[in-house]
């Protein structure tokens, strides 16, 4: 499935309604290279490889009358936008309380069916070009 390493979220959606991978065949995938790059990169604070399989295999239950432009599409959220259940800490460490609910930007990305898999690093409060926190260290 390396063909899918680089394909855009478009092409994505439109393989996922063209039957040709499933929602849960592309986040297992997606999660799979997390894995496989992260420790190197260290771009993630969480994986939500469970909740990320489950809602997927949701998608696939999906008729195709109720599905979004962004079905099964696996897609990771800066950590500065609410994702329930995690905390959104803005690249630093001093935030640990879970968000109560999808901020808006993900909601919308639920609604259009997208999979969030997960939550990436970000410079401490966005102040600096590039991903360098003593909270979290480098980001590749």
């Amino acid at each position: 499935m390396t063909e899918l390493d680089f394909t855009s979220a478009a092409d994505q959606a439109r393989r996922v309604a063209a039957c040709t991978v499933s929602s849960a065949e592309l986040t297992a995938h997606a999660l799979d290279r997390i894995h496989r790059l992260d420790p190197r990169l260290n771009a993630f604070v969480d994986v939500l490889d469970e909740a990320a399989l489950a809602e997927a295999a949701d998608r696939d239950a999906t008729p195709a009358s109720e599905r979004g432009p962004l079905h099964g599409v696996p897609i990771a959220i800066k950590n500065e936008n609410d994702v329930a259940g995690l905390p959104t800490a803005y690249g630093g460490a001093a935030f640990t309380t879970p968000a109560a609910r999808d901020g808006e930007i993900v909601r919308r990305l639920r609604g259009a069916g997208a999979v969030i898999i997960g939550t990436t690093r970000m410079p401490e409060f966005g102040i600096w070009p590039s991903t360098e926190t003593s909270a979290n260290g480098y980001t590749l």
